[in-house]
């Protein structure tokens, strides 16, 4: 194999690898609720213990998002893969985060 043939490789395998950064988001009514499944996906495997990942409170009637992983600013395909509430309400939190930590409140 030539280094052109394996530079063309690697172009062709790291143009598939999805653009943005990977956050998984596990949806729960309290903090304990989504805490708690952040927990649980770690323990089975289906998370690594260093992927970040958003415990979030869902306030709104009605059924809670789907937990699951999800790239920010964009999806692979260059589809936003949460919804406009879902963003909004991850907004909130790391304003919140951002705000307490500006204070010198712990995490």
């Amino acid at each position: 194999m030539t280094v052109t043939n394996l530079s063309r490789r690697v172009a062709r395998v790291e143009a598939k690898r999805p653009q943005g950064v990977p956050v998984f988001m596990v949806w729960g009514r309290t903090i304990e609720e989504a805490t708690a499944g952040v927990d649980a996906r770690r323990a089975a495997g289906t998370m690594s213990r260093t992927e970040a990942a958003a415990a979030m409170v869902w306030p709104d009637p009605g059924p809670v998002p789907s937990s699951r992983r999800i790239w920010l600013p964009e999806g692979p395909n260059g589809e936003p893969d949460i919804s406009d509430r879902e963003l909004e309400l991850l907004v909130a939190a790391l304003d919140a985060e951002a705000a307490a930590q500006a204070k010198g409140d712990p995490p």
